[in-house]
């Protein structure tokens, strides 16, 4: 059983995207090489404590399992304006923190990603960028309230005959969580 080390509460380990900056991670300490990151499994996620309890516009769960690292950010609409002298302003436009999250694949099964279609393009479940709906996340198991947060797009490789467009990865945005 992997142990986590709690100082690395709130921080990227190793060297890392851009893209997650603010994710938290916990390095295990059973693992012996540098700089690998693993999710928390087995203390409390911080995505789920700072989120209320909301309802879904539609009643449907997407459940599609990533295949990589789902980069994970949050970020709140603030402002920040520096002056010619180097002072700085800063403005918060609203408390409220948006989670965002990205689901990425490598190869997706004909059946998931026809899931992930019917769920973008179905105006019973996302309608594209439009409804809410619930997704479990695949690390804590907590239920969520998301949206999409991106167009939806597809790699068509056409070399391959009769080859499925490729989903590479989807962005949600996470609203809430279930109770």
């Amino acid at each position: 059983m992997a142990t986590y080390d709690v100082g690395c509460v709130d921080t990227v380990v190793g060297v890392g995207s851009p893209s997650r900056a603010g994710s938290t991670f916990y390095r295990s300490t059973s693992d012996t090489s540098v700089g690998v990151d693993v999710p928390s499994r087995s203390l409390n996620y911080p995505l789920y404590d700072y989120l209320d309890v909301v309802t879904p516009d539609k009643d449907v769960t997407l459940n599609v399992r990533p295949q990589e690292v789902i980069p994970e950010y949050g970020e709140k609409t603030q402002v920040v304006h520096i002056g010619d002298d180097d002072s700085e302003e800063r403005i918060s436009l609203s408390t409220e923190t948006q989670f965002y999250v990205t689901l990425k694949w490598t190869s997706l099964r004909a059946g998931e990603a026809a899931q992930i279609f019917d769920f973008w393009y179905s105006p019973n479940k996302g309608n594209g960028m439009l409804n809410s709906f619930k997704w479990v996340h695949p690390f804590d198991g907590h239920t969520y309230v998301v949206r999409f947060a991106s167009d939806l797009s597809r790699d068509l490789d056409l070399r391959v005959a009769g080859k499925i467009g490729e989903i590479r990865e989807i962005k949600l945005r996470v609203l809430g969580k279930v109770s």
